[in-house]
């Protein structure tokens, strides 16, 4: 597994791990609520690694450059999604505790798709930039 390829599966178990760490410290031990908070986060995470996997082999099939853009779909989502569970940990709302344990995955969804589009024009932009210059 290259480098890239770790960042992504890191991305993706990292941030629903992070949110059920900050579930813990917002609501205490609940194991339904935790395994419901993992496997809400998990699913998009997935989705936007399984993006990002088919990404890096496009790129890496003409030469090196636009790996990093190929990890877009799974990392940009996870650190936004990490920071803003780390922030509701940090300062809780007092009135719905609970809100971004459910808005969250829906706008993580959203990030992914969005991301994956930028990142496929991007390394579409790098593929055909490395094909036509010479080396």
């Amino acid at each position: 597994m290259s480098t890239y390829g770790k960042y992504n599966l890191y991305a993706m178990l990292g941030m629903p791990i992070i949110a059920a760490l900050a579930s813990i410290i917002v609501f205490g031990f609940l194991p339904d609520t935790i395994a419901f908070v993992f496997g809400t986060n998990l699913a998009p995470m997935l989705i936007g690694g399984i993006v990002s996997a088919l990404l890096l082999r496009f790129v890496t099939k003409p030469g090196d450059k636009g790996r990093f853009i190929a990890i877009w779909p799974t990392l940009v989502p996870a650190a936004f999604a990490a920071l803003w569970y780390i922030g509701g940990a940090i300062i809780p709302n007092d009135s719905d505790p609970g809100r971004e344990y459910f808005a969250v995955p829906i706008y993580l969804v959203m990030w992914v798709v969005a991301m994956s589009v930028v990142a496929l024009i991007g390394c579409l932009v790098v593929r055909s930039s490395g094909s036509t210059a010479q080396a």
